[in-house]
């Protein structure tokens, strides 16, 4: 099928883009059938219609899309957005007509046009300071302030002159359904464990209240991809997926659950061990044909790649932040939970483990150099794991 009649097809379910609306959106030829030509990810876009055929809609009757759209409303930016509507919309969810999908929204009721005190949160900072100098009030203070002053002090006839276009809020319909198929934006915006939104639709069909509780289900794949990595010895897969995990218990604000994942991760960052491990091939490559140091990629630190990375150090400190923990009461923590960790190569004990989270967070270099080298010489490849060495 050419493109030609290929957008035919889709403008039979779609009313055409009317020529005012038209620079909401790119050129006709941005919009191709394929996604990601000329990559491995290349595959066909299924349109919306399409869509319908094999997702489940949700007990108001709206699918994926529909329901992306109500969170997308519900940021105050919609319809017309000023950077224009994103391509996603077409290559992701099969939408062309993104104004039209926006208008039977709001037909059925889920979303409305917002009056001009509700829509002023979308304007910027010099806006709403033209608008309090306009009516002699107060400029100073933050965003959040200035919105405020407004909607106490002015009414909708006031704002309706500084108001170009009102944008799109959602009805107590709408939010009621974006809050039952809150998995709908969490997974476009995720994408976790690289399970797609249609993935999961799919299952509504299977599990009674799945929607309510999809969380519980990410967190057994998590728990399943865990034990398989372990299994394959793809310490680096098992790695990644543990800052993962870390990661989706702080978005559940468990930030002492995170802290105890994330010390799991810095322990595995100064193990060395990657994917597909081999003691012997990990010997040859990092330590050289006869097992001396100079030729692999672990020491001295300055040129190490088995170093904890920025993010995690940062990633903890946020946590500590969340929970008011001092440094020692930090240090107690992770010293507790990194001592229940093993694996095939060790180079540092426990406790040095958790003061190189300290040394990287406070950029002592100086520390660090030294317990690398401490390490670089007393590794035995005959003892790999030094606590098998410890009195």
């Amino acid at each position: 099928m050419g493109l030609l009649n290929f957008f035919k097809k889709i403008n039979n379910s779609e009313p055409p883009i009317p020529d005012s609306e038209k620079k909401y959106y790119q050129s006709d030829s941005y919009y191709t059938k394929k996604a990601h030509q000329g990559t491995q990810f290349e595959h066909d876009v299924i349109t919306f219609e399409e869509r319908k055929n094999t997702s489940i809609p949700s007990k108001n009757g709206l699918y994926v899309a529909e329901i992306l759209l109500l969170e997308y409303c519900s940021y105050g930016t919609y319809p017309h957005p000023k950077d224009g509507y994103p391509g996603f919309w077409w290559f992701e969810y099969g939408i062309r007509n993104v104004g039209a999908k926006l208008q039977s929204l709001e037909e059925r009721g889920f979303i409305r046009i917002s009056s001009p005190s509700e829509s002023i949160s979308s304007l910027t900072i010099p806006q709403l300071k033209e608008i309090l100098g306009a009516f002699n009030l107060s400029t100073s203070g933050k965003k959040d302030n200035l919105v405020q002053r407004i909607k106490n002090n002015l009414s909708n006839d006031d704002l309706s002159d500084y108001i170009s276009e009102c944008k799109y809020t959602l009805t107590d319909l709408g939010k009621n359904e974006l809050s039952e198929n809150e998995y709908v934006p969490y997974v476009h915006k995720k994408k976790p464990l690289g399970i797609t939104v249609w993935e999961i639709n799919s299952r509504i069909s299977k599990e009674i209240n799945w929607q309510k509780h999809f969380r519980d289900m990410f967190w057994k794949e998590f728990s399943t991809q865990c034990q398989q990595h372990i299994k394959e010895q793809n310490y680096g897969f098992y790695r990644n997926t543990r800052f993962d995990m870390a990661m989706f218990l702080k978005e559940e604000q468990k930030y002492y659950d995170a802290i105890a994942l994330l010390s799991e991760v810095v322990f595995w960052d100064l193990t060395g061990c990657g994917n597909s491990f081999n003691y012997n091939s990990f010997l040859e490559v990092e330590f050289g044909l006869n097992n001396q140091f100079g030729n692999g990629f672990l020491f001295p630190y300055e040129k190490s790649i088995m170093t904890v990375a920025p993010g995690i150090v940062r990633e903890i400190g946020i946590c500590q932040k969340k929970l008011n923990l001092s440094d020692d009461d930090l240090r107690a923590f992770l010293t507790e939970n990194i001592k229940v960790f093993t694996a095939p190569v060790q180079f540092f004990t426990y406790d040095e483990i958790v003061d190189i989270i300290f040394w990287e967070r406070d950029k002592d270099t100086s520390q660090l150099k030294k317990v690398y080298d401490k390490a670089k010489k007393r590794f035995d490849p005959q003892n790999p794991n030094i606590l098998s060495t410890q009195k």
